[in-house]
């Protein structure tokens, strides 16, 4: 299976998923964009289910090369991989199997795309086979269950169907006794395996017709799985390297290249560039995916790199970036609250060194706060300007460990109300590591959100659900209202003459990117109090694409299936 590509191609130690779920992740691989610059996987609406698909108005890698002539052809299996969601865009044929929850799930479409492979071509194709064995509720091949599994550990965990089992360990409602973790674990082994066989079967059929400069096969997963390694169980829910390190291998007949180790990161985003590189097509302009394709004629990838993670399914909103060693996490306060499956972190900042702790249990943030200011300001500045939000406020303290905090109440009017998902980036300096506490009221002419922020620096991003109403501000160091000419609206640079104060609706008023991080705090007049209050313009992208639509009941049920949803 993998090991026998991997001793003929490339492989990488350090493959990133930039997101621990599907939808997410392969949006990323067929845009080579950031998370959060596609935001595919984001809530669709407050306190629902639905998520937000790839909006259409992305260029896929599917689209590119079918405008480029190619045969387009896909086998899928996750619902968060249908049509409902768009990664079906580019693809001139779009196979779900729908077997989700059953045995031998990957059995269809191995079988599919070797025919595939065996037919004559008149076109370059472009193949993509997604095998789901290894997802919950892990229901492996009877076989492979023996052969792994063995009569004594299955023991372990008998008197279940698979399905409830996995529910039940999901949601809380059965507590696994480290020999049945195991045991547990042994299922999803067994399924991995089994995908293994299916992955070497269609390699198989690959070599038959392979070319050398024409044919190229890549094999990855979306993301990992946590088996309890931070305290809780499955995905979607942190950043770690369990569900972020996955395997990843090219294999291109002929290259020079081959038996190749790779021991530096590189992301599931640079597919993208990679595959185009090889159809010798220019990859989209956006993003800063690389191409990985130099290293299968065996040369060195660049190593000064930064690689981003972000958009959990579920809990609190977490950031990471990796550069080098170092992994940063950013743990928001601003929104989602701690639950069995995800809890909240003890930590706002996490910093670990991958190569010292590979299993990142040492958060070494006190410890090491110059290169993790550099990490933040570089997250600051990739994230900021994606703020997922129509508002955004900026603030500096007066020092580093502020003497009181800023409030703030922004008056929504109109009958509108604010998203209860606020999105926050609080600087970590020599003091505390901040604080921030969110309120909403409800009022007969609108809705306020109150904030409260004891932080050194911070951004801090409100949406609104519904309705467009009049928004106003006022802002108080302590108990003292902030000075106007501490504050600046918009692009223009304008200070307000009143507090509270109008903020203007143009997205005209929008702060330039290029002054978001640590260029927009050098105050050149010397003043060490600094908010700056702007209005976000929306992504082009996105502007004329839908937001998400309602969960059909059979859509729910796969979904509940799966443990995406706790069943009503």
């Amino acid at each position: 299976g993998i090991a026998r590509i991997a001793e003929r191609g490339v492989s990488y130690r350090r493959a990133v998923s930039p997101a621990p779920w599907t939808l997410p992740s392969f949006a990323s691989m067929f845009t080579g964009l950031d998370p959060f610059q596609h935001r595919a996987g984001e809530p669709a609406k407050v306190n629902e289910p639905g998520k937000r698909p790839l909006a259409r108005g992305f260029d896929t890698l599917a689209e590119i090369l079918r405008e480029d002539g190619w045969e387009t052809l896909a086998w899928i299996n996750n619902p968060y991989l249908t049509r409902m969601f768009g990664l079906d865009q580019g693809f001139s044929r779009f196979v779900d199997y729908g077997t989700r929850s059953a045995e031998n799930a990957s059995q269809g479409a191995s079988d599919d795309v070797i025919r595939e492979l065996w037919k004559p071509r008149a076109h370059d194709r472009f193949l993509f086979v997604h095998l789901m064995d290894p997802h919950g509720p892990y229901l492996p091949n009877a076989d492979f269950r023996r052969q792994l599994l063995g009569d004594e550990n299955a023991g372990e965990i008998a008197g279940r169907r698979e399905m409830d089992l996995y529910r039940d360990v999901l949601y809380g409602r059965l507590q696994l006794t480290p020999q049945q973790r195991a045991a547990y674990r042994g299922l999803h082994e067994a399924a991995i395996a089994y995908s293994d066989a299916q992955i070497s079967r269609i390699f198989e059929a690959f070599r038959s017709f392979e070319a050398p400069g024409r044919s190229l096969l890549i094999v990855a997963a979306d993301h990992g799985e946590e088996f309890w390694e931070h305290g809780t169980y499955e995905h979607g829910h942190t950043l770690y390297d369990e569900l972020l390190a996955v395997p990843l291998v090219l294999y291109a007949p002929g290259s020079r290249g081959a038996g190749t180790e790779i021991p530096d990161a590189v992301s599931l985003q640079d597919l993208t560039p990679t595959i185009l590189d090889f159809a010798g097509l220019e990859p989209p302009s956006e993003g800063g995916a690389v191409s990985l394709l130099p290293q299968l004629a065996g040369k060195p990838p660049s190593t000064d790199r930064t690689l981003v993670a972000s958009n959990l399914l579920y809990g609190a909103d977490r950031l990471a970036i990796f550069r080098g060693p170092l992994k940063y996490i950013y743990n928001s306060r601003g929104s989602g609250s701690g639950t069995p499956r995800s809890p909240l972190p003890s930590s706002i900042h996490e910093l670990y060194d991958l190569t010292a702790d590979p299993a990142e249990s040492t958060n070494r943030f006190a410890n090491d706060g110059e290169r993790v200011h550099a990490l933040h300001a570089e997250l600051a500045r990739r994230f900021a300007p994606r703020l997922a939000g129509d508002f955004v406020v900026y603030y500096q303290a007066p020092t580093a460990k502020p003497s009181a905090p800023l409030r703030g109440a922004l008056h929504l009017g109109g009958g509108a109300s604010w998203d209860r998902r606020v999105r926050d980036l609080l600087w970590p300096g020599d003091g505390p590591q901040g604080s921030l506490s969110i309120r909403f009221e409800g009022r007969p002419d609108g809705e306020i959100a109150h904030f409260e922020l004891e932080a050194p620096r911070a951004v801090l991003g409100f949406s609104i659900e519904q309705g467009s109403g009049p928004v106003s501000l006022s802002l108080a160091l302590g108990n003292e209202p902030v000075p106007g000419e501490a504050i600046e609206i918009g692009s223009g640079g304008s200070h307000p003459e009143e507090n509270p104060f109008p903020i203007p609706a143009d997205p005209s008023d929008q702060i330039p990117a290029e002054r978001f991080g640590e260029r927009h705090f050098r105050d050149p007049a010397g003043r060490s109090l600094r908010v700056a209050v702007a209005k976000l313009r929306a992504l082009p992208h996105l502007e004329a694409s839908p937001s998400g639509g309602e969960l059909s009941a059979d859509m729910r049920r796969q979904l509940e299936a799966l443990g995406y949803l706790e069943p009503e």
